[in-house]
C-alpha cells in the first residue's frame, strides 16, 4: 500500500440525518456508584464529576423488556479507578464493557468525611419504548438496580447445579412506583430460599410509575434479577494496604509501529501476588492491537510492594494504563506526521448540517493498516485503489463506514474493515466535541519489501 491521503467532505450527509432520529430515541440510565451491601469502610459512595451519559445502540431500540448490566469498580482514595469491569447478562453487558473507558471520573468514596478506597456498583439500565417518560400512557421506567447478593457459597452450589441465576420475577407497583409485592417465576424453585435477599434487594430499587392519560396508576411487570455474590463481582478492597510500584518498566515501542508515529494506548487488567510479581494480566482494551503484545512484556517485568490485609500480604486485581510515546526527533511533528487535512471555508462550513459544523477537524489516534486481500494473489495479485467515507461521533469513535469507491470489491472491503477499528481525536466546535465526516483513500500493492508510509496528507 502507498501513502493514504484524508480529506474532509460532505457527503453521506443524509446518512446522518437518518440516524439523529435514532439518538433522541434512545433510553439508556446509568445510576451513580452504589456501595456494596456488606462493606462498611466507607458511609458515601464516590460520585461521578459529571452524567455520564451511554447512547443506546440500533440493534436495542426494538427490545421489548427492560434489562440492565453492573460496572463493578474499586476506586482509591483520590477517585482514581484500580479496576472496572462488566457484568451480568447480555444485551446490556456488552454495552457496558464497550462504554468503560468513557467513564467520567470520580470524587472518592468517603468515611466520616475523609476520602476513602472502596468498591462500588454502577447499573447500566435499558428501558423499552413503552417506558417513555413523554408517552401519556406508558409502562413503569426502572430507575436504579441492584443485584440480589446471596453467600459465596450458595452462589457457587447453585452454578455447580447449573441453575438459572437471572430469574423473572413478576412485580406489582403501586401508583408511587414502590413494589407492593412479587411472585418469583414458576420455573424458578430454587430462588425461593432467597426471599430474604430480594426483599433486600428490591428495597434499593427505583421505578417511576406507570401512567395511563398522563396520571400515575399501579401496574404490574416482569423483571429479571440476579442471584450473585459480592466478591463474584469485585474482590472485596480488603483491610489494609493497596499494592504500590517498585519497579516501573517502560515499555519498548514496537518496531512495526514506528512507521505509525502513533501515541499507544493500553490498559491492563492483571493479579499482584503475595509476592509483589505481576500474574495473569490481560488487555482490557487499547488504540490498536499492535501495541498489546509489547504492554504485556512491560507489564510482566513491573515489581509491586503487595496488598496487605491483617498485616499479611495478599493478592489484588489491578488495572494499569500503558502508554507508548516516540522518541523525540527534532524534526518531527507528530500531529502533523499524523494527519493533514484540507482547510474548510467558512462558507462550506455553513452549508453543512449543524451536527457537522466543527472548528477543528477529527485527528487519528490509532489507526490499522487494511490488508492485501488474499483472494487477489489467485488473480495475477493486481494493484488498485479503495476511497472509504466515516463518520466520527463526538467520543472519537467511528460509528458509521461506507466504500465510495474501489477499483475492485475486495479492496474496498479490507479498507473498510480497517477504518471500523480507527479511533480519533473528535472534532471540536467552540471547545466541545462534536461530530465529523472524513474519508480517507488507500492504496494496494501486492507486495511491499518494506512498511508503507503512514504520513496522511
Amino acid at each position: 500500500m502507498q501513502p493514504r491521503r484524508l480529506t474532509h467532505f460532505a457527503c453521506l450527509l443524509s446518512a446522518l440525518l437518518a440516524v439523529l432520529p435514532h439518538v433522541l430515541a434512545q433510553d439508556i440510565v446509568v445510576s451513580g456508584p452504589m456501595l456494596f451491601p456488606s462493606d462498611t469502610e466507607a458511609d458515601t459512595p464516590p460520585v461521578f464529576k459529571k452524567a455520564w451519559k451511554i447512547k443506546c445502540p440500533a440493534e436495542m431500540e426494538e427490545r421489548a423488556e427492560h434489562a440492565y448490566a453492573f460496572i463493578a469498580q474499586r476506586t482509591d482514595d483520590e477517585g482514581k479507578y484500580l479496576v472496572r469491569k462488566a457484568c451480568g447478562a447480555q444485551p446490556v453487558h456488552d454495552l457496558a464493557k464497550a462504554s468503560l473507558s468513557d467513564a467520567p471520573q470520580c470524587k472518592p468514596a468517603q468515611a466520616g468525611g475523609k476520602p476513602v478506597a472502596a468498591r462500588s456498583l454502577v447499573a447500566v439500565i435499558f428501558n423499552p419504548a413503552a417506558a417513555s417518560p413523554k408517552a401519556a400512557d406508558a409502562a413503569p421506567r426502572l430507575l436504579a438496580v441492584t443485584p440480589v447478593f446471596i453467600g459465596k457459597e450458595q452462589s457457587t452450589a447453585l452454578r455447580k447445579a447449573k441453575k438459572k441465576l437471572f430469574i423473572n420475577l413478576t412485580l406489582a407497583l403501586d401508583a408511587a412506583g414502590a413494589p407492593l409485592s412479587y411472585e418469583i417465576a414458576p420455573e424458578s424453585p430454587h430462588a425461593e430460599p432467597f426471599k430474604a435477599e430480594i426483599d433486600a434487594a428490591l428495597s434499593r430499587w427505583k421505578f417511576a410509575p406507570a401512567r395511563k392519560g398522563g396520571q400515575p396508576v399501579a401496574s404490574s411487570l416482569v423483571v429479571p434479577v440476579w442471584l450473585t455474590a459480592e466478591d463474584t463481582l469485585i474482590q472485596h478492597p480488603s483491610v489494609g494496604t493497596p499494592p504500590s510500584v517498585a519497579h516501573r518498566e517502560p515499555p519498548a515501542y514496537p518496531r512495526a509501529m514506528l512507521t505509525s508515529r502513533l501515541v499507544g494506548e493500553v490498559v491492563v487488567q492483571f493479579v499482584v501476588d503475595e509476592k509483589g510479581d505481576v500474574i495473569n494480566p490481560v488487555v482490557v482494551r487499547s488504540n490498536n492491537p499492535g501495541f498489546e503484545e509489547a504492554a504485556i512484556n512491560a507489564m510482566l517485568k513491573w515489581k509491586f510492594n503487595p496488598a496487605t490485609k491483617n498485616g499479611k500480604p495478599v493478592r489484588m486485581e489491578l488495572q494499569m494504563p500503558i502508554t507508548f510515546n516516540l522518541p523525540p526527533h527534532p524534526n518531527f511533528d507528530p500531529a502533523r506526521e499524523a494527519v493533514e487535512v484540507e482547510s474548510v471555508s467558512k462558507r462550506r462550513m455553513e452549508k453543512m448540517p449543524e451536527g457537522l459544523r466543527y472548528d477543528t477537524p477529527p485527528e487519528p489516534r490509532g489507526v490499522i493498516r487494511p490488508v492485501y486481500p488474499y483472494a487477489l494473489y489467485a488473480s495475477k495479485a493486481p494493484s488498485g485503489s479503495a476511497t472509504i467515507s466515516m463518520l466520527i461521533d463526538p467520543k472519537g469513535r467511528v460509528v458509521m463506514v461506507k466504500v465510495i469507491e474501489a477499483t475492485r470489491p475486495e479492496f474496498g472491503e479490507s479498507g473498510k474493515a480497517a477504518v471500523e477499528h480507527f479511533e480519533f481525536k473528535p472534532a471540536t466546535l467552540k471547545g466541545k466535541p462534536t461530530s465529523g465526516m472524513l474519508k480517507t483513500e488507500f492504496n494496494f500493492a501486492p507486495i511491499t519489501r518494506t512498511p508503507p508510509s503512514t504520513r496522511w496528507r
